[in-house]
């Protein structure tokens, strides 16, 4: 082995070592922002009862990414899973599906002034759509996009990303905050 080849394989560990640290140092303060977060809106904001209708999401990978679905009564939400199928699901499961991805302890509703909103037409449009499958992928046509599909009525409008979500929930159903489901 020659001496530069030596020298980039010992940088390369250094360097990749100094990324670890950074990212579990980024990982941990992250985690606990979004366990603060949780406390607070847990313990210290009114929560709510979603409408039919309701856009509702949940943390996943604690705090990194999100899922999102529509409540649609009876205590159950329509989502698109990883799978690419469109089913109803309890809001337990929906919460919780046993898998290591979920890390939640509250679901989050739309709201306005303190109370969910929602609209009976965007949980028609879920519930048309439970046992179809899409091409789901995390990129292109995941769980955000199905919604703004329920929100919007165009499954064509792009999204990815809760934040967009948000907006077009504001848009559709008046929500301006994210209330905790009282459970």
């Amino acid at each position: 082995m020659t001496l530069s080849l030596a020298l980039a394989r010992v940088a390369g560990s250094v360097a990749a070592k100094a990324v670890a640290k950074n990212l579990a140092k980024a990982a941990g303060v992250a985690l606990a922002r979004n366990a603060a977060t949780s406390l607070i809106d847990n313990c210290f904001r009114g929560k709510v009862q979603p409408r039919i209708g309701s856009l509702v999401y949940v943390d996943m990978f604690l705090g990194a990414a999100e899922h999102s679905g529509i409540y649609v009564g009876g205590d159950e939400v329509v989502e698109l899973g990883g799978d690419g199928y469109v089913r109803k699901v309890s809001a337990r499961h929906f919460l919780d599906d046993g898998s290591l991805k979920m890390t939640a302890i509250s679901i989050y509703v739309s709201s306005h002034g303190g109370r969910g909103v929602g609209s009976k037409e965007v949980a028609q449009r879920a519930l048309s759509l439970v046992g179809s499958r899409r091409h789901y992928n995390v990129f292109t046509d995941n769980c955000h996009r199905f919604c703004i599909g329920c929100l919007a009525g165009d499954d064509g409008v792009p999204c990815i990303s809760l934040p967009h979500l948000k907006d077009i929930a504001k848009t559709h159903l008046g929500a301006d905050e994210w209330r905790v489901w009282d459970r």
